[in-house]
């Protein structure tokens, strides 16, 4: 009985499941929109073929952008070490306008001998950031992508000396240069402390022209080589900065000459006195022999 019973039941389990595909297309067989559901069915499936085919596609152009970006990055990488060999400075957000000014100069020297893209430039750069200088680049990186600030050397330099060199320290470099004097500096130092100076005025809203700066820089040399250079010609400060070189070594060869010629001629002068006779004392002699022998004949 119970084996009956379970081979009944068992067999009306397959016969549902053989029957069950069939019985589900049946069961639009007496509906009027069957065309539409079928027509919906069909749809669907070249929708699906349609997302799949996307998807794949999606995941072609996802695979090629990730080689170009890893390709990027190796590039990026090989300039980015290249930048490191050149030993560029670290910053650690000291408000020290002299330190700042030092760090910036030194940077773009460092980056204007590469060839990289201003983008890299400034990433580059702020890798060297410490401490509280990598707090103030957060806030000022976010503020020039909110902005839509391009992403340049120019403009992160500027927000740079805004912020770490103050124009009341600015203000006071350019009262220095306008009074700088040579005095007793070597054209040498000079020279150094003039270029410190003119980088102030050189980026300010109104930068001096090359003929400002060679007229600042002779204006401001001693006189004896003021006079040699302004007897010559100078293309441009460059020019004119070798000239003053040249002209105190030269200066300096003249009063090395005449301080020896001077010295050989104060030898020379106490050498003869040594050799002359003393005339003063042999005349005295002289003068009491004489009377001597008077006194003699008088008393004979």
């Amino acid at each position: 009985m119970s084996g009956n019973q379970r081979g009944r039941g068992g067999g009306r389990t397959r016969r549902n499941a053989q029957e069950e595909p069939e019985g589900f297309a049946e069961a639009f067989a007496g509906d009027p929109n069957a065309n539409m559901w079928a027509h919906m069915m069909h749809q669907h499936q070249q929708f699906q073929a349609q997302q799949a085919q996307q998807h794949q596609e999606m995941m072609m152009m996802f695979q090629q952008q990730m080689n170009n970006q890893q390709n990027q990055n190796m590039g990026g990488n090989a300039a980015f070490r290249e930048f490191c060999r050149m030993n560029p400075p670290e910053f650690v957000g000291e408000y020290v306008p002299a330190k700042a000014r030092e760090w910036i100069q030194r940077m773009g020297d460092i980056l204007d001998s590469m060839e990289c893209s201003e983008a890299d430039n400034v990433n580059f750069a702020t890798r060297f950031f410490r401490g509280n200088a990598c707090h103030w680049w957060e806030g000022n990186k976010a503020y020039m992508v909110s902005s839509q600030i391009e992403m340049n050397w120019t403009n992160f330099k500027r927000l740079f000396i805004s912020h770490y060199i103050p124009e009341s320290y600015q203000f006071q470099m350019e009262r220095e240069l306008t009074e700088l004097k040579q005095g007793n500096m070597t054209v040498t130092d000079y020279t150094m402390r003039f270029n410190e100076l003119i980088r102030y005025v050189a980026e300010g809203n109104d930068a001096p022209t090359e003929a400002w700066k060679m007229k600042k820089y002779r204006f401001g040399l001693r006189a004896d080589i003021a006079h040699d250079v302004s007897m010559q010609q100078s293309a441009n400060l460059g020019d004119l900065i070798q000239k003053s070189y040249h002209a105190e070594a030269g200066l300096s060869d003249i009063r090395k000459e005449r301080g020896e010629a001077y010295n050989r001629k104060k030898d020379s002068g106490k050498f003869n006195s040594q050799l002359k006779p003393k005339g003063s004392p042999s005349k005295g002699k002289q003068h009491h022999a004489g009377t001597f022998i008077s006194i003699l004949l008088c008393y004979e």
